[in-house]
C-alpha cells in the first residue's frame, strides 16, 4: 500500500478510537443534562484544544476570508448533526445509530465522483460496496436483547445523517484550503457559539455550569477525543482522495471487535465474520488497483 494511503489507515485508526470513546461516554451526562448543554460545555474543551493545536502546527495554508466564511456556514449546518446525533442516543443504541448514520457513505461516494471530480472506477465503486456492507455487517451482535427502537431516535439520528452528510460534503475542500487544525479550530468555535445562541434563546445559558463533577468530567473526556478525532479527520481528508478514504475507513471497525474477540473473548456473529472478510477483501482490492 502506498504510504498516502498507509498514513491515511493510521490516522483513521486513531480517527475511530477517538470518536469510538467519545460517543460511548455521552450517556452519562445525557441523564442530567439537556443536548445543548452538553454540547456547549463539550465544544469550549473542543475549541480550547484544536486552538492550541492550530498554533503548535503553524499550518501555511493560503486561503481568503471568504473560504473562511463559507467554513463557518459548513460548521453551521454541522452543529445540527451533532445536535441531533446527541438528542438520538436518549432513544437508542449507539450500534443502532452508528448503522443508521452508514447511509451518508453512499452519497459522500457519489459526491467524490461528482464535485470533486474524481474519475469513476468501476473496481472502486464495487470495493465501496463490499466496504459499505461490512460496515452494516459489523455493527450486529449475537445474543443481545432487542431494545425497543423508538421512532423518535430514529427520526433524530436520519436528521443527524442528513445534516452531517450535507455539512461533511465539502469538509475535504476546508480541510486543503484552511489545514486540518484550523477548518478543526472554526468548526468547534462555530458549533461552541451556535449552542450558545441556542442556550441563550431558551433562557438556559446562565444555568450553564449547574453540573456535577462526574457529568463535566465525562464532558471534558468527550471533548479531548472530539478534538482528537476532528483533527485526524480532516488530516485522512488531505493524504487521499474520498472515495479510497471511504473503502480504508471501515477496516478501523475491526479493531474494537478483534479487542472484544481476543481480550474479552465474546463471540462474534457469523455476519461479524462476514464483515470482516468483506473489509478485507476490499482494502485487499484497493491495494490492488493501485
Amino acid at each position: 500500500m502506498p504510504n498516502a494511503e498507509l498514513w491515511a489507515l493510521f490516522c483513521i485508526l486513531i480517527v475511530h478510537f477517538a470518536f469510538a470513546i467519545a460517543d460511548s461516554l455521552w450517556k452519562v451526562p445525557l441523564q442530567e443534562i439537556s443536548a445543548e448543554k452538553g454540547i456547549f460545555i463539550r465544544n469550549i474543551f473542543t475549541t480550547t484544544f484544536l486552538g492550541i493545536t492550530t498554533f503548535v502546527v503553524q499550518e501555511n495554508n493560503n486561503f481568503s476570508w471568504q473560504e473562511v466564511a463559507w467554513a463557518v456556514v459548513a460548521s453551521f449546518v454541522s452543529y445540527w448533526g451533532l445536535y441531533f446525533f446527541v438528542k438520538a442516543q436518549k432513544y437508542l443504541p449507539l450500534s443502532l445509530i452508528v448503522r443508521i448514520l452508514v447511509i451518508g457513505a453512499v452519497f459522500q461516494f457519489v459526491w467524490s465522483v461528482l464535485y470533486y471530480r474524481e474519475p469513476f472506477d468501476w473496481r472502486k465503486a464495487v470495493l465501496f460496496g463490499f466496504s459499505f456492507l461490512a460496515s452494516l455487517l459489523l455493527t450486529l451482535k449475537p445474543n443481545v436483547e432487542k431494545s425497543v427502537i423508538q421512532r423518535k431516535g430514529i427520526i433524530f439520528t436520519l436528521l443527524a445523517a442528513f445534516f452531517w452528510t450535507s455539512s461533511g460534503a465539502f469538509s475535504k475542500e476546508f480541510a486543503h484550503q484552511l489545514g486540518a487544525a484550523r477548518f478543526g479550530f472554526i468548526l468547534e468555535l462555530t458549533i461552541l457559539c451556535t449552542s450558545g445562541v441556542v442556550l441563550l434563546l431558551q433562557k438556559n445559558l446562565h444555568k450553564v455550569f449547574i453540573i456535577s463533577t462526574r457529568s463535566f468530567g465525562f464532558l471534558v473526556m468527550i471533548a479531548f477525543f472530539g478534538a482528537i478525532g476532528v483533527y485526524f479527520s480532516h488530516l485522512s481528508l488531505i493524504m487521499v482522495s474520498l472515495s479510497s478514504l471511504l473503502i480504508i475507513r471501515v477496516i478501523a471497525d475491526i479493531i474494537p471487535i478483534a479487542t472484544s474477540l481476543f481480550i474479552y473473548q465474546e463471540k462474534l456473529s457469523t455476519w461479524q465474520y462476514v464483515g470482516i472478510g468483506l473489509s478485507l477483501l476490499a482494502n485487499w482490492g484497493l491495494v490492488m488497483i493501485k
